[in-house]
């Protein structure tokens, strides 16, 4: 089974009701695992999708663009969903970890909030709140689409999987693999959970490269071997880490995106986000992915480098962030008849949607069509090319904020039901209905 990453231009009008459906009837002969839209245009009807496709599937595919609208909204909470893609080289949450700060923030006046590892994972640094639901991306997506419900972790018990062999099979460093072992032995004496460790013997082959636009992306071959190990040991374990092998393009472009030579947008971002993906899709399970630098480029002298690239700097495994995170991922919640539980946050439950401008993905879909209120963040370093302006947006359910600070005032806004334009001066004149 290999994942391959494609790209095609559909002719497409987005609309207020029947995105995601005519997405579906666009995509139904291919098993897409991960989707966004990479360049739209208001002059014309055309869309630039990129998508991961699976090929020689083994393993049930979930479609990706179900849709259960939701019928109800729950006020009671404020649960607030923080996304920003991974593999695009956002202005802040691009690097590792730099949206750190900005989820603390956002953490500190909401009820909930629900984002995934790119948002917080910054190496062997993951500061993320404790009301933080730490969610695997197409999880994520699934959420807002009303097909799956989190429940709150008091604690997982997590299996580690590293590659003890290259794909091909040569044997990987020794002191590399001890420091996979050692990270997950500091996991159980600072936040004493439960981690074990596995080896993989077969690892797929994961290619790590940048097309045209510069997009983190890449494509895995042989995947079913890990799938196989994974869904041995589900039943034992909550949470599943992965510490593999990123082949890239280039032997140096790490060393070239730390000293900003050549790129600005993380390698492996792209990539690990389609191999999360494919496990959560195929086994219905928290995963996170670390890349292994099995070339030991951690011993490279990187001198003192962009401060949004440091934590990567610091760390030998590049691993501990998905421990942490990990520890405490909600449970993924498949049954709908559990839905109505006090405990069981579904897309009845989203208050808001914030992700960088320019990004129409899954959620920026559902959000539209289930009137959940979009704060996009000013972003113009962010490779996408959308103008989300030009979104069908009702009244009072979009909102553009020029930094996230901006933004926890458009939160503060709904939570008291006060319409941002009236605190602008000067004021519109009311409107009068004839």
């Amino acid at each position: 089974m290999n994942i391959i990453q494609k790209e095609e231009t559909i002719n497409f009008r987005f609309d207020k009701t029947t995105n995601l459906k005519r997405l579906l009837d666009n995509f139904k002969d291919k098993q897409i695992l991960r989707f966004s839209v990479v360049k739209s245009s208001k002059k014309n009807d055309n869309i630039i999708c990129d998508y991961a496709v699976a090929e020689n599937i083994l393993y049930p595919i979930k479609n990706i663009f179900e849709f259960n609208k939701r019928q109800f909204i729950n006020n009671s909470q404020f649960n607030a969903v923080m996304i920003i893609p991974t593999g695009i080289g956002a202005e802040l949450g691009g690097d590792s970890g730099d949206g750190n700060v900005a989820a603390r923030l956002i953490g500190s006046v909401v009820d909930n909030l629900i984002t995934h590892p790119n948002v917080v994972n910054a190496a062997d640094i993951n500061e993320m709140t404790p009301n933080t639901l730490y969610v695997e991306g197409s999880v994520l997506n699934r959420f807002i689409l009303g097909n799956i419900g989190l429940c709150k972790s008091k604690g997982n018990k997590i299996l580690l999987l590293y590659d003890n062999l290259t794909h091909d099979g040569r044997e990987i460093n020794n002191t590399i693999k001890s420091c996979s072992i050692n990270a997950a032995s500091s996991l159980r004496v600072t936040l004493g959970n439960n981690i074990d460790v596995c080896p993989i013997n077969k690892p797929p082959k994961y290619d790590c490269f940048f097309n045209d636009r510069n997009m983190a992306i890449g494509s895995v071959y042989n995947i079913e071997y890990l799938i196989d190990i994974i869904n041995k040991y589900k039943n034992d374990y909550d949470c599943f880490a992965l510490h593999t092998i990123m082949n890239m393009e280039d032997k140096y472009v790490s060393f070239k995106y730390f000293n900003e030579e050549s790129i600005d947008v993380n390698p492996w971002g792209g990539l690990e986000a389609m191999i999360s993906h494919t496990i959560s899709n195929v086994l219905d399970i928290p995963t996170a992915h670390a890349p292994m630098l099995a070339d030991g480029t951690f011993d490279y002298e990187y001198g003192i480098v962009n401060p949004t690239k440091c934590p990567e700097t610091l760390s030998k495994t590049e691993l501990y962030c998905i421990l942490k995170g990990l520890s405490y991922s909600p449970k993924i919640i498949t049954n709908k008849n559990l839905f109505n539980r006090n405990s069981v946050l579904t897309n009845e439950d989203i208050s808001c949607l914030i992700i960088p401008d320019r990004c129409i993905n899954l959620p920026i879909l559902a959000a539209l069509e289930q009137d959940i209120p979009v704060i996009t963040i000013s972003d113009n370093k962010n490779i996408m090319d959308n103008d989300i302006d030009n979104l069908p947006w009702k009244e009072g359910k979009y909102f553009k904020a020029k930094n996230y600070l901006e933004v926890v005032g458009y939160i503060e806004c709904l939570k008291q039901g006060i319409f941002p334009s009236n605190l602008k001066r000067p004021i519109k004149e009311t409107k009068i209905i004839n």
